[in-house]
C-alpha cells in the first residue's frame, strides 16, 4: 500500500517485473531506438519510430496527405474527415462528443498535440495507425471513457496526462517506447492496470496520484527517467 512516495532523481532504484524496473538517471540522455530510415512510400508497421531528437525537431520521414491546421473533432463525420489524412500539421481536438465510440484511421503523425477532453458520452476511441505524436497526449475527464487504443504508438514527444477519466479500467500502450516529458496519472478512480512493455524512457518525472484501486503499474523495459517518480494516495498498488 502507497500513500506516499518519492524517488530523488539520484537514487537507483530496480523493482520486479510485477511493477518495473527502472534506473533513475540525473539527466536524460538522448538515446535512439528503432529509427525509421527515410523512405519514399507510406512507412510499414514495422520498425518506424523516429528518435527523440527527430521527434523534438519535427524530422519524419512518414509519407502521405497532409493536413494543416488545428482540428476539432466532435462527430464521427469529423473523424471520417480526418482519416485521408497521414499528417496532422497541428493539434487534434476531441471534445463534447455524443456518440459512444469512433475511430480515426490513417493518421500516423500527429505534429502537434492530441487531446481527448470532457466527452460525457464517449466509452471508446481508436487511432489504429497513429506512430507519433509530437507534443502532448492528453486524456481528461471523459466520464464514461473506458479506453482508447493506440496499438501502434511509439513517441510522445511531450507529455502524457490521464486525468479524471472516472471509467477508466486499464491503460494499455503496447508500443511506446519513448515520453519526452512527464507521465501521469491522477485521479482515475477505477483505473487498476497500467501497461507499457516496451517503454524506455520518460524525460520528466513519473506522477502516479490518487488512483486509489490502482495495483500493476507494469513498465518493465524503463531504464531512462529524468527526474524521478512521485506515487501518492495509490492504496491497492503493493509494491514498487
Amino acid at each position: 500500500m502507497f500513500r506516499s512516495i518519492w524517488f530523488h532523481p539520484n537514487l537507483y532504484f530496480f523493482v520486479s517485473l510485477g511493477w518495473a524496473g527502472v534506473a533513475v538517471a540525473k539527466s536524460p540522455e538522448d538515446g535512439r531506438f528503432a529509427t525509421a530510415p527515410p523512405r519514399k512510400a507510406a512507412i510499414s508497421r514495422k520498425d518506424r519510430v523516429p528518435s527523440l531528437s527527430d521527434i523534438l525537431n519535427q524530422r519524419f520521414s512518414f509519407a502521405g496527405r497532409v493536413h494543416n491546421g488545428n482540428v476539432v473533432i466532435r462527430t464521427p463525420d469529423d473523424a471520417r474527415r480526418l482519416s485521408g489524412f497521414s499528417i496532422i500539421r497541428g493539434d487534434v481536438l476531441i471534445e463534447a462528443v455524443q456518440q459512444p465510440m469512433f475511430e480515426v484511421s490513417k493518421v500516423q503523425v500527429i505534429e502537434g498535440s492530441l487531446r481527448i477532453h470532457q466527452s460525457s458520452m464517449l466509452e471508446g476511441v481508436r487511432f489504429p495507425d497513429l506512430v507519433v505524436v509530437a507534443k502532448d497526449l492528453e486524456v481528461t475527464a471523459n466520464t464514461r471513457l473506458r479506453e482508447i487504443e493506440l496499438p501502434e504508438l511509439g513517441a510522445v514527444g511531450g507529455a502524457i496526462r490521464w486525468t479524471a477519466n472516472s471509467q477508466s479500467t486499464n491503460l494499455f500502450l503496447p508500443r511506446l517506447k519513448t515520453i519526452g516529458q512527464d507521465f501521469v496519472l491522477r485521479e482515475n478512480a477505477f483505473l487498476t492496470i497500467v501497461t507499457s512493455p516496451y517503454l524506455e524512457r520518460i524525460g520528466g518525472h513519473l506522477r502516479v496520484t490518487r488512483n486509489r484501486r490502482l495495483a500493476r503499474l507494469e513498465m518493465p523495459q524503463l531504464r531512462k527517467l529524468g527526474l524521478g517518480v512521485a506515487v501518492r494516495e495509490c492504496d491497492n498498488l503493493a509494491s514498487l
